[in-house]
């Protein structure tokens, strides 16, 4: 049998899922250049150390390697394609210094990944304490969240609240938060794993008392009370816990991340009747319904007190047309809203027309009146351009341009557009630009060991989903340091969720 995991290991393994949500604050400036910013956070340095310590870990107990389950050395092997090409495209990136430094970053999360899905083992004991202070970390991430919109709407400056320059309530007339990410997108992605572990506990949960009993060896009748009352509470608390990190998520404002749940949400509870042949999981849409009415009223109260001319009506509908990419307009036609767009300020009338407008210096108005639709035009024309820059060349189709080199192609193609510090937001698109056909089938072939890996899995239905809901999220925002959540969570919830 392989040795314990080391109380160091253990306790890095414990941080690392609370470290994640610092991706970006309280962050260490290393300068920077033309095309990127030096920055570490305590996201990244925890990865580090993790990796540091998992490694040891290997190597002390490295002849129990085979004792361990999970990932083959085959699977091992194949995995290690992609980070390998990755690193070989330093020699032909166009940006060969951030080359280097995402391909870093690439290996450590590779390493970490094998770290949690291979050779690191713990107790039954030690899964329930992770999951404990997983989920109490992310409530305290979720009040800070709070607290950021709470500190906006009554005047405190963001550099207290931390909420980016389009984070505040002036812009929508209730604030978003951004919590210790760089911006909401991230947060509320952050927030998908907690919300959807909490999800599944709910959905998956059931008849705590007759599972118990089979379980469970009871030596005294106090200790089958002790764990039934256990059960019973930790089955009320779920539901409590998904509507807290539901309702946060909404919050976020994210799209990216709000689309990303709702799909999730809807096969998880697919899969869930499917295989119980059970309405239950129908309560979730439910849950997540007044999750999104309590995040609707939040916005439509901070709305009504910030320092801008909105009041609940407005912040609730423009909400709604906002993350409805402007189907759903339910508007006030009565009144002329304004909003800015390229330091112009306009209005929209009655007949959609727009006409140039007199600010009145006796009034704060926000400067959007719901669906910003330069937001999703920009992420297109990146697209385009990357797209356009991939085929102009039969080279960069089959290789890409280097890891790192997406902006400074671009650029070079067109100078006009964008500047060389852009970023594609989109992964898969910045992907094929800087890797190619070749990166992108390596890519492929290391999804398939992971869903082969994690077929079997008792949650199996929990970790599909939940990387289903990363994939669409990766449509959205592209790049690790701020997304390192995505590659980590799977392997660390699936830790967690194990039974064996």
């Amino acid at each position: 049998m392989p040795k314990k995991v080391s109380k160091i290991t253990l306790a890095l393994l414990a941080i690392l899922p609370i470290a994640l949500f610092f991706s970006y604050y309280p962050v260490i400036s290393l300068g920077s250049d033309a095309t990127m910013n030096f920055e570490f956070s305590i996201a990244l340095f925890t990865l580090l150390a993790f990796d540091l310590a998992a490694l040891i870990e290997l190597f002390r107990n490295y002849h129990f390697s085979k004792n361990y389950p999970g990932l083959t050395d085959r699977q091992i092997f194949i995995l290690s394609w992609f980070p390998f090409f990755a690193t070989a495209s330093i020699f032909w990136s166009a940006n060969p210094l951030r080359a280097t430094l995402t391909a870093g970053i690439l290996w450590a999360l590779y390493f970490a990944f094998l770290s949690l899905a291979r050779f690191i083992q713990i107790t039954p004991e030690q899964r329930t304490k992770l999951a404990k202070l997983f989920f109490g970390g992310s409530l305290i991430i979720c009040a800070w969240c709070w607290l950021q919109c709470i500190l906006d709407v009554i005047g405190v400056a963001p550099n207290v609240t931390l909420l980016c320059a389009g984070c505040t309530s002036d812009n929508f007339g209730f604030p978003h938060p951004n919590g210790f990410a760089i911006e909401p997108q991230f947060m509320g992605n952050l927030l998908l794993a907690p919300t959807m572990l909490a999800l599944y506990l709910c959905i998956s949960t059931r008849k705590p008392l007759k599972t118990l009993k089979k379980r469970i060896k009871v030596k005294s009748a106090t200790t089958l009370a002790s764990n039934v009352k256990g059960a019973k509470n930790a089955s009320h608390a779920y539901p409590v816990l998904f509507i807290i990190f539901a309702t946060t998520l909404f919050l976020t404002f994210s799209r990216g991340a709000i689309y990303a749940f709702l799909i999730a949400l809807v096969i998880l509870i697919v899969a869930e009747i499917y295989q119980k042949r059970s309405a239950t999981p129908l309560r979730a849409l439910f849950a997540t319904m007044l999750a999104f009415l309590l995040a609707l009223t939040a916005q439509g109260v901070f709305a009504a007190v910030s320092p801008t001319n909105d009041t609940f009506s407005t912040g609730v509908t423009k909400s709604i047309h906002q993350l409805s990419l402007g189907t759903i307009d339910i508007r006030s036609t009565s009144a002329d809203v304004s909003f800015e767009d390229d330091n112009l300020s306009v209005s929209i009338t009655t007949d959609n027309t727009y006409v140039p407008e007199e600010t009145n210096s006796d009034e704060q108005a926000s400067k959007f009146s719901g669906y910003v639709a330069t937001s999703t035009d920009t992420r297109l024309m990146l697209n385009d351009l990357a797209l356009a820059t991939w085929s102009s060349k039969p080279a960069i189709v089959f290789a890409g341009v280097g890891l790192g080199g997406a902006g400074t192609a671009i650029h070079h193609e067109f100078p006009d557009k964008v500047n060389s510090k852009e970023i594609i937001q989109n992964q898969y698109v910045s992907t094929l630009l800087e890797l190619g056909l070749v990166g992108i089938t390596l890519a492929i072939l290391g999804a398939l060991v992971v869903t082969k890996l994690y077929w079997h899995h008792p949650a199996r239905n929990l970790i599909f989903t939940l990387g289903l809901a990363y994939a669409v999220s990766l449509c959205f925002f592209s790049g690790l340091p701020n997304a390192l959540h995505i590659y980590l969570m799977l392997p660390f919830i699936a830790l967690i969720t194990n039974k064996e």
